[in-house]
């Protein structure tokens, strides 16, 4: 059997991790590239061999979820007999051209270029497959896998555009670059992370519904399970760690700094942010 990583190291198809909710199995997508063909292939392994939900991360790859031990040799190799396997990290000026820099919603219907993002980069089985069948049937056949935890289509007829658009926000999609979910970042949190302090998901969600007049691109937050701010490695306007006895916050900081308020509850966390923003 492949190496199990425990904990501190990146995860990769050959090498998963251990995490609170099973094994963690990262596909390196290069270039952010990926067919409908094989995204269809990724949302049924996530159901089949793991929870079904698929997280899309920072750089651009994706990652299973709640993957089991005795699932993961058949799930390695359905994934290497379709072409998966580990690549080099891609330079991000490899990504194509038309993403933009800051990963604007919906882009230029116009021109046929649809994004739509995801909150906290988490997507299930059925919004891949849906995603993947947009691709299909309508743009290029290929899905761009932005690192602002969206994802882009190319070449969809304006009126098709629209209509896709709208479907998209009752599945759950982002279609507005100035949501307050996208001001956010936040890791899986306990019990999903078993280096997790606390939960963190629905403090995030908290956080997006009471503050959204609050948050835009320079006001940020970042809701991290632990210390390593896997979420988000650079500074935000708010970084809130969670702790044994609460959750800790810093201003303008990363996830390890010295935090200038601790062990706050929920509820306090959300009256000092909206305080101090």
């Amino acid at each position: 059997m492949n190496q199990i990583l425990r904990k501190g190291w990146c995860p990769t198809l050959e090498r998963p991790m251990e995490t609170g909710d099973g094994l963690l199995v990262r596909l390196h997508i290069r270039y952010g590239i990926v067919s409908a063909a094989n995204a269809l292939v990724i949302a049924d392994c996530s159901t089949r061999y793991g929870n079904g939900l698929i997280d899309l991360t920072s750089r651009g790859n994706l990652q299973f979820r709640g993957v089991k031990h005795k699932e993961y040799e058949a799930l390695f190799t359905e994934l290497t007999q379709h072409g998966f396997t580990q690549e080099p990290r891609p330079e991000r000026s490899l990504y194509p051209d038309y993403l933009p820099s800051l990963g604007y919603l919906p882009v230029d219907v116009d021109r046929g270029t649809i994004g739509l993002g995801l909150a906290f980069g988490r997507l299930d089985a059925a919004m891949l497959k849906w995603l993947a069948e947009v691709a299909q049937h309508y743009g290029t056949g290929a899905l761009c896998l932005s690192p602002w935890r969206a994802v882009y289509i190319t070449q969809v007829k304006k009126a098709e555009a629209l209509r896709v658009i709208e479907t998209a926000k009752d599945k759950g999609f982002i279609t507005d670059s100035h949501d307050s979910l996208r001001m956010i970042q936040t890791c899986s949190g306990a019990p999903a992370c078993s280096s997790a302090l606390g939960p963190t998901r629905e403090l995030a969600f908290a956080l997006a519904r009471t503050l959204p007049d609050l948050l835009d691109a320079k006001h940020t937050i970042h809701v991290s399970g632990c210390a390593k701010g896997c979420a988000c490695p650079q500074k935000s306007s708010a970084v809130i760690v969670a702790q044994p006895e609460g959750y800790d916050i810093a201003w303008n900081e990363t996830a390890s700094a010295s935090p200038d308020h601790i062990a706050l509850s929920a509820e306090n966390i959300l009256n000092t942010v909206r305080s101090a923003l």
